[in-house]
């Protein structure tokens, strides 16, 4: 089960920074490192976000996936926000932080086929990321 776990988490790291590596600002770049994500500002490492050590502990894989996911998103998002936007990120009408509304905060469904990720309320998302595919992942 270990081993499944392990490649799970490298499968599922590198699906996840694919993701967001698409929608982050040009100066961030978001890799997978093995089962953990590397955020890099201007091609300098500032932080390193730990999947695998969520993915691989003990309790129900699909929550430990949840888990790690919401980690992910939020450092990225924290990231963003306090070294490049200064500001709410991602930004949309629903969530402006210029008008005082709230920011919308990472959203995780680990679902039957797929996970579903992206930031703000279900069904009022400011921004969704294209779904992972379980196949994509190996199987959960």
């Amino acid at each position: 089960m270990t081993e499944n776990l392990i490649l799970l988490s490298n499968f599922l790291a590198k699906a996840v920074a694919h993701r967001l590596a698409a929608i982050v600002p040009d100066s961030i770049s978001v890799q997978a490192d093995g089962g953990d994500i590397a955020v890099a500002l201007n091609n300098e490492t500032w932080e390193y976000i730990s999947m695998s050590s969520v993915i691989e502990q003990e309790g129900e894989v699909r929550q430990n996936i949840e888990t790690a996911m919401y980690s992910v998103l939020s450092s990225v998002q924290d990231f963003v926000i306090e070294f490049v936007t200064h500001e709410g990120w991602p930004s949309s009408p629903q969530y402006s932080s210029k008008e005082g509304k709230m920011l919308p905060l990472p959203s995780v469904r680990v679902m039957q086929n797929e996970i579903r990720l992206g930031y703000g309320n279900e069904g009022n998302l400011a921004l969704e990321l294209e779904p992972i595919s379980l196949p994509e992942l190996g199987g959960v």
